[in-house]
């Protein structure tokens, strides 16, 4: 199921901020639809029915019925066309007076008679292919054992299957009665006395139906419906193999910087601190101009970044962790331009040294891939130790952050505005300037304080989808739109909660 704002944003309803407010939806289910749709409607909700040509009653009433409180709050009317309408008239005594319920459930209780009554030759002609199997069974197939078959004809088994399809003189050749009835003749003729008690049952059902030939409705059975054509997909969702863990292991340098506060941008990926995005370079399609571009603000620990043992064949894409614990600073010069993700094995050990540490701070983190979800960007929830009044989570080094762990969906309007700066993604639609891209990058032409020299669109949705996301669509997103080089308006967040 899919939902439409009334910008016209759609998204899948689960995953939607309508979950827990269907009072403000209009809902439309279709006939194919009706059944297996469970929704929680609001107990003032009325529904509209529509009725069309040959509506049962069992159909209407697994329509209806998707108001699981109806007649407790709930109610429905329906919606009659006109054609609809001059046919419950003609079975009314009173042609001229308004329509009713009554009249509407009396209409779909003929139209269940006229229903039943059209499906008694294709019953009557499965009854005699029942009877017609059951005697050749009993008297041909009945009498091997399963260890030996070979009394069994390819005559008699052919004769116990159904046709596959009908050749154009059986479909189209004209034929009378008796020649239509030759089945049911030589059944009757060669069966049993039970065999012919059950085919004088199916026809007198069918005599007083006054059905006298049953050659139509093989034609019947193998008519087609024209349906809307649906391409089903099924993923194909190849996960690594068995890899061995990483020890944990704490160093000396991670404990210093809790207990001195020391930090020093790593230079190399041999140290025990590496640049964020600079531990995803392993990932496919990134360039290192890519990755230059988000700066040297945002640190991980090696006990983060590195989990597992690969070989150089592998790629560590499927064993990152989810970024959960941050270390922000409490003193200068690093208080203000840098942050530190630890695991969350390092965050349990370095607990006592973080609640009487002076120098820095633990937070707790989550990306935000909901709207539903408030947003934790603020980095004030269960903080280690307590935070003193008036602090504020540095916007610069939350937005690195929010970009790295994968966060899709944006606060607001004016944050949409400062991301694509950063990334130097346009905000305005193309006029015709080639030198926008595709993908809406620009670069320092439009925002000279853009670090990026290449588009970093591409990275960025490979580590949000894949990486973070795991292989999930952010097409619908905030952020998955806006990488797809799609322009936002103030109205794609006037619905985030």
């Amino acid at each position: 199921m899919l939902v439409m704002d009334r910008s016209g944003f759609v998204e899948p309803f689960l995953t939607s901020s309508f979950v827990a407010n269907t009072d403000a939806c209009f809902v439309f289910l279709d006939e194919a639809h009706t059944r297996g749709i469970d929704l929680k409607l609001p107990d003032h909700y009325r529904a509209a029915t529509t009725l069309g040509p040959k509506l049962t009653k069992d159909r209407l009433v697994q329509a209806c019925m998707r108001l699981r409180n109806l007649g407790k709050g709930q109610s429905v009317i329906f919606l009659v066309p006109k054609e609809i309408q001059e046919r419950i008239n003609a079975v009314r005594s009173c042609p001229n007076a308004s329509i009713q319920v009554s009249d509407v459930l009396c209409r779909s209780i003929l139209e269940t008679w006229a229903d039943t009554r059209q499906s008694v030759p294709l019953w009557a002609q499965q009854g005699l292919r029942h009877q017609r199997q059951e005697a050749i069974w009993d008297r041909e197939i009945a009498r091997s054992t399963a260890d030996d078959i070979s009394g069994v004809t390819e005559e008699v088994i052919r004769g116990y299957f159904e046709d596959e399809g009908m050749s154009l003189r059986q479909r189209y050749c004209p034929t009378t009665q008796a020649t239509g009835n030759v089945l049911l003749d030589q059944l009757r003729s060669s069966s049993s006395s039970e065999r012919s008690t059950q085919i004088g049952l199916i026809r007198a059902k069918c005599e007083q139906f006054g059905i006298t030939n049953l050659a139509s409705t093989s034609l019947q059975e193998e008519q087609e419906r024209e349906l809307a054509t649906e391409v089903e997909e099924e993923r194909d969702v190849q996960n690594p193999g068995a890899v061995q863990p990483l020890e944990h292991k704490i160093q000396s340098r991670v404990e210093r910087m809790v207990t001195q506060g020391e930090l020093r941008a790593p230079r190399t990926t041999r140290e025990h601190l590496q640049r964020a995005f600079q531990s995803l370079c392993a990932s496919s399609g990134v360039s290192p101009n890519v990755l230059d571009g988000f700066g040297q603000s945002l640190i991980v620990t090696t006990d983060f970044s590195k989990t597992v043992k690969l070989d150089k064949s592998s790629s560590p894409d499927a064993f990152q962790r989810p970024v959960q614990w941050i270390l922000t600073f409490n003193n200068p010069p690093h208080a203000r331009t840098m942050m530190v993700i630890l695991s969350p094995f390092e965050a349990n050990e370095l607990l006592p040294l973080i609640e009487k540490s002076t120098h820095v701070f633990l937070h707790l983190y989550l990306p935000r891939s909901n709207l539903a979800i408030p947003s934790l960007q603020h980095l004030k929830l269960h903080v280690t130790p307590p935070l003193p009044d008036g602090w504020e989570a540095p916007r610069d080094l939350v937005m690195n952050l929010n970009l790295f762990a994968g966060q899709t969906y944006l606060e607001g309007f004016e944050e949409y505005r400062k991301v694509c700066a950063y990334l130097g993604l346009s905000i305005s639609p193309n006029e015709g300037n080639a030198a926008v891209a595709m993908d809406g990058f620009v670069g320092r032409l439009q925002f000279p304080g853009c670090l990026f020299t290449e588009s970093p669109t591409a990275f960025l949705h490979y580590v949000m989808a894949n990486v973070r996301r795991n292989r999930q669509d952010i097409s619908r997103t905030h952020v998955g739109r806006m990488l797809a080089g799609e322009i936002l308006t103030e109205a794609d967040f006037q619905k985030s909660p």
